[in-house]
């Protein structure tokens, strides 16, 4: 067993404001560690992210996080020899998946590497109990608000309708004017960031057929902050 403080890449992350926020989708309700960064700007995430488009929010009906969600994320991936995977460069590009040599070791926001970690989850989606002002027009309570994209220092890109503007990120707690909707149910996909042997960076992703791969086995979350390759005694 081993007990290990979060990753490089979490401490790079540490210049950003973890706000922990529940919503329920689809009557799944989701805790997330929503990783804002402070001070940073969009060009930035993008470099983190690899994102080699112009899209800042790539993926319809879902956000890009810089992080797995839950307060203990799941689940941990443990590599037992160096294993050829299929991966992406550019997360928004999901079809253009590439070969990998993956380094053996364990991937987990919690183990003990140099990878970045992401995730795609829900969008979240409100209902207004109180009229809201958009960017071209006043919005009567009742309206259905979208969670479009986290941006920097706490504001988010948000839309009813063809209206999207950017607004302080509501808390879905403290915000009154705000009831959460059940949607669709979207489980959401995670994935880390391998550094192929062939010297490019690939987002790998976290399924169940990535554990088909005969070395490739799920790891052992311990206590908060503790994760391991195998049984923990």
């Amino acid at each position: 067993m081993s007990h290990v403080s979060p990753p490089e890449n979490s401490r790079k992350i540490n210049a950003v404001l973890v706000l922990g926020v529940a919503f329920a989708v689809g009557g799944l309700t989701l805790s997330l560690a929503l990783a804002v960064f402070l001070g940073v700007d969009s060009q930035s995430l993008k470099r983190y992210f690899n994102i080699q488009s112009d899209e800042e929010s790539c993926h319809d009906n879902g956000l890009l996080m810089p992080t797995w969600p839950g307060e203990y994320p799941y689940p941990a991936v443990n590599l037992s020899e160096n294993t050829e995977l299929q991966g992406v460069i550019d997360i928004c590009k999901m079809t253009q998946s590439e070969s990998c040599m993956v380094p053996a070791g364990l991937y987990h926001p919690w183990a003990e590497s140099d990878s970045q970690y992401a995730s795609i989850v829900p969008a979240a989606i409100y209902r207004t109990l109180e009229p809201v002002r958009g960017k071209l027009k006043r919005h009567e309570a009742g309206s259905e608000l979208t969670i479009l994209a986290y941006k920097t220092a706490g504001i988010c890109r948000v839309g009813i309708e063809d209206d999207i503007w950017e607004m302080t990120c509501p808390n879905p707690i403290l915000a009154k004017w705000l009831q959460p909707l059940e949607s669709e149910e979207i489980n959401p996909r995670q994935f880390f960031m391998a550094n192929c042997m062939d010297g490019v960076k690939r987002w790998i992703e976290v399924d169940e057929p990535l554990f088909e791969h005969g070395a490739v086995s799920k790891g052992t979350i311990g206590s908060h902050g503790t994760v391991g390759s195998g049984e923990f005694q």
